[in-house]
């Protein structure tokens, strides 16, 4: 993980869809401005991060996009040390597969809930369970408690995927 100045969005506040960079930004996007701004680019509000895992990108809009939160600022305490491991963190096909395990066993947990069957392929895995996760949240909102124990599940699959690293030979 990569060490980063947060001094850059430290004003930002996230809330639900992408922001518009100025006042808000999600939490991928949010990592986008500050892969933007280390590259030298114009700061644009995105939820698109090449340099990210595309099942962790899923798993932190799904995180971000869900209305299990109480507040924004919530959200953002919560959501904010996600972005650095964000970054940089796109890796090759035997982690991709180690964290499309960890991902559909996620979906098991999320299935419990939307009573759907298990993703197929990593990206798919990941976005199952957002949707599961998400599906969940809308219908059973006032079932706070069952929300906030799938978020936990949701943000340690996350640092789980997270801690996966291609293996060097």
């Amino acid at each position: 993980m990569r060490t980063i100045d947060f001094a850059p969005i430290e004003n930002l506040v996230m809330t639900n869809g992408v922001g518009d960079a100025s006042i808000t930004a999600c939490v991928v996007a949010q990592a986008a401005i500050i892969e933007q701004l280390q590259q030298g680019k114009a700061i644009k509000a995105t939820d698109y991060l090449d340099c990210a895992c595309p099942l962790l990108r899923t798993f932190a809009i799904a995180l971000n996009d869900i209305s299990w939160w109480d507040s924004d600022a919530e959200r953002t305490a919560v959501l904010r040390p996600l972005i650095p491991a964000l970054l940089d963190s796109r890796v090759g096909p035997l982690a991709m597969s180690q964290r499309a395990r960890l991902a559909s066993d996620f979906s098991a947990i999320a299935a419990k809930y939307a009573a759907e069957s298990a993703a197929e392929s990593a990206e798919s895995a990941a976005k199952y369970a957002a949707k599961s996760a998400a599906e969940y949240a809308a219908k059973y909102a006032e079932h706070a408690a069952e929300m906030r124990m799938l978020r936990g599940e949701l943000l340690k699959c996350f640092w789980d995927c997270e801690s996966i690293k291609d293996e060097v030979a």
